[in-house]
């Protein structure tokens, strides 16, 4: 594969090399998932037949980042689809090639049984990440493929993972229907004993469209032909509001004694240290995040909405990873010249970095760069203020 890439070295968005630490994220069901979350962009790609991802596919991506430092995420879809047998497999991959890495599962919930506890126990490495947004009107996008409300099944999840004393975190993602509601999500968190971190994440979700090719329920394709903005989607200005709140009122119940708070903790670290775990504000954004398919391709972060997808090897079977993440390839350039420009002379521009590169492409195909940098302005200040 020759060329250049497009962007070559960029201070805002590195490349990788050898040794670098690579968060790795394995599609373990492709867009596959017993739910039909409104918001959802995974089942928003072109998806081929394939539904689950193989060990060999597997074993030739942890071959490929033999190299660099490593950080497994599995992901969906829902990822517990795949069923015991496979996931312990997949698991017993990852742990015998590379039991440096930390791995983590991101799960809806709904399917976390005894049996599953059982496997998560065996596996102390493993940390659980489970999805709700909230309760029943604040959770009402997060529905089954029979337009289902999901929250009970959630519940009793949890319940499991609590029942075996695991430990786990809860990811929330900000929404018009559960905008304002945070301080009674983090009082539910914090009667939790398992729960460790909350993390807050945008639904930043205007101008996006339908994938041909993964079916959806009749309710959510209903939202999609109203137009561009979607009803779920909130602005840059109230996700700021929502951080800020949430920040206020962890710190005011003394919540910080129990559980994490993200995005506050990476602002926080940023504004203190100069450093984060978050790429967002960091130079190592997306050429450190690959994303495994089970049609074996992969990509780079999968939040890049219709981002190139690449053949996990070539013809003659030589991985293509390295090539990629290292910049030898002719593809585009995650953060183009348009949007480094708009850094320069930024006043926030040592912390922020540049920001998350798929939010800000997607704020400047709908004309709001400005609004996306002026959220990530008010937040360092604030916590700069709260530090």
């Amino acid at each position: 594969m020759g060329g250049q890439l497009h962007m070559g070295q960029s201070a805002l968005c590195h490349r990788a090399r050898s040794g670098d630490h690579i968060n790795l994220i394995l599609k373990l069901t492709g867009a596959t998932c017993n739910l039909d979350c409104g918001y959802c962009f995974e089942k928003r790609r072109d998806y081929p037949s394939h539904r689950i991802i193989s060990e060999e596919v597997v074993s030739s991506t942890l071959s490929q980042l033999s190299t660099y430092g490593l950080s497994v995420e599995l992901h969906g879809g829902e990822p517990l689809l795949v069923g015991l047998p496979h996931f312990s497999k997949v698991l017993d991959l990852i742990t015998s090639s590379r039991p440096d890495a930390a791995i983590r599962l991101q799960t809806n919930g709904t399917l976390i049984s005894e049996e599953w506890c059982e496997l998560f126990l065996c596996n102390q490495r493993l940390s659980v990440g489970v999805s709700l947004d909230g309760f029943q009107a604040g959770n009402q996008l997060r529905y089954d493929n029979r337009e289902r409300d999901s929250t009970l099944a959630v519940l009793e999840g949890m319940s499991q993972l609590e029942k075996h004393g695991i430990d786990f975190g809860l990811i929330r993602v900000c929404s018009k229907d559960n905008i304002g509601q945070v301080t009674g999500y983090l009082d539910f968190a914090a009667v939790r004993k398992n729960v460790k971190a909350v993390r807050l994440l945008p639904c930043f979700d205007d101008g996006t469209a339908l994938s041909a090719n993964v079916p959806r329920t009749a309710r959510t394709r209903r939202a999609f032909a109203a137009g561009h903005d979607l009803p779920w989607s909130i602005s840059f200005d109230e996700f700021a509001s929502e951080v800020m709140v949430a920040y206020d009122h962890w710190r005011g119940r003394g919540y910080f004694d129990h559980f994490l708070l993200d995005p506050a903790i990476d602002y926080l670290k940023k504004g203190l240290t100069g450093t984060c775990a978050s790429c967002h504000f960091e130079a190592r954004k997306c050429f450190h995040t690959i994303t495994v398919y089970p049609d074996r391709t992969f990509s780079l972060c999968d939040e890049l909405d219709g981002g190139e997808r690449v053949p996990l090897t070539n013809a003659d079977g030589v991985g293509n990873i390295a090539d990629v993440i290292e910049g030898h390839t002719k593809m585009e350039a995650p953060l183009t010249a348009f949007l480094s420009q708009q850094c320069e002379g930024c006043e926030v521009r040592a912390h922020c970095h540049g920001g998350c590169v798929a939010i800000r492409r997607r704020a400047a195909r709908l004309g709001r760069s400005e609004a996306y940098c002026q959220m990530q302005k008010d937040l360092f200040h604030y916590f700069a203020l709260s530090a």
